[in-house]
């Protein structure tokens, strides 16, 4: 699937070539995770819920509003 692919191939790639951030949405669950560059490599995942605001540690101009997302989601994802 597209989730497994995105959490082993392309978060061991981004890593590998030293992507400072790399946010996996997860829409039906309501959640991100965030994994963030430290010591040579992503230190344990922050997993937060579509709650508030969150802004990149690695481009803080980049701050997402979950309020205006979760308004456009459907009510019961598939």
């Amino acid at each position: 699937s597209t989730a497994a692919h995105d959490q082993t191939v392309k978060l061991a790639a981004y890593e590998r070539h030293g992507v400072k951030e790399y946010w996996l949405v997860h829409p039906a669950d309501r959640i991100v995770t965030v994994y963030s560059w430290a010591n040579g490599g992503y230190s344990r995942p922050a997993i937060s819920e579509f709650e508030g605001t969150l802004t990149s540690n690695a481009v803080p101009m980049i701050s997402i509003d979950w309020a205006r997302i979760v308004a456009r989601l459907p009510e019961n994802p598939p």
